[in-house]
């Protein structure tokens, strides 16, 4: 499979899905005191026509989760997962991060007809994913020594709302949690919502609420 290669930066620290798999992975059963957030999406794809874009609103509750394992203390990803590094300025100032990925999220992803002009296709994810990003200050994220300042993680799930149109959409509510180097939930900056509303600004740009592009070889 083709290298991985990113066309778009994440805006903000919250921007990109994350979740992690620290040492500490007694988060399963604890309890979650942080705000819950109301998130809502307004355009969706069709299920017979990916590359058209439909205006309906969907609105749903944050889910909590905990931290998945997805890699070594070490920083070695685990059997099925893959990671990236990414060396950019875009995060905040000096900071570089990594991006763990599982490959069998990747291979049922559903591409779509209409892709950019760099190569790269339009993807939306399936029901299930789960993408992590850990940011580092500096160049951190290019060395397996440095703990990170933050573990973010995005898992979509299917919508529990009768009310979603499942035979004529594809589905997903994409949820988003923040965990420190230990692996203790912490608040995200601004909540959940600005986190979804920043990976809104992906959808018409990579098919989905991801920021990451992926080559179509």
């Amino acid at each position: 499979m083709a290298p991985l290669r990113f066309i778009l930066g994440i805006l903000t620290a919250l921007t990109v899905l994350c979740a992690a798999s620290t040492p500490q992975n007694s988060l399963c059963g604890q309890s979650n005191n942080l705000p819950t957030d109301f998130l809502q999406i307004r355009q969706f794809r069709l299920l017979r026509a990916p590359q058209q874009i439909v205006h309906w609103s969907y609105r749903y509750l944050n889910r909590s989760f905990p931290l998945p394992r997805y890699r070594t203390p070490q920083g070695k990803p685990l059997p099925g997962w893959h990671s990236v590094k990414v060396r950019t300025r875009r995060f905040f100032t000096n900071q570089s991060a990594r991006v763990y990925y599982r490959m069998r999220d990747l291979q049922h992803t559903s591409p779509s007809p209409a892709s950019p002009s760099d190569g790269s296709t339009l993807r939306i994810w399936p029901v299930g994913t789960i993408l992590m990003l850990e940011t580092f200050k500096g160049d951190g994220a290019l060395s397996l020594e440095q703990a990170p300042l933050a573990i973010d993680c995005s898992r979509k799930f299917q919508p529990a709302d009768r009310l979603f149109p499942q035979q004529t959409l594809f589905a997903g509510e994409w949820c988003y949690q923040r965990f420190n180097a230990q692996g203790k939930r912490v608040p995200m900056p601004g909540g959940a919502a600005a986190c979804h509303q920043c990976h809104q600004t992906a959808f018409s740009l990579t098919g989905d609420l991801v920021f990451t592009a992926f080559p179509t070889k």
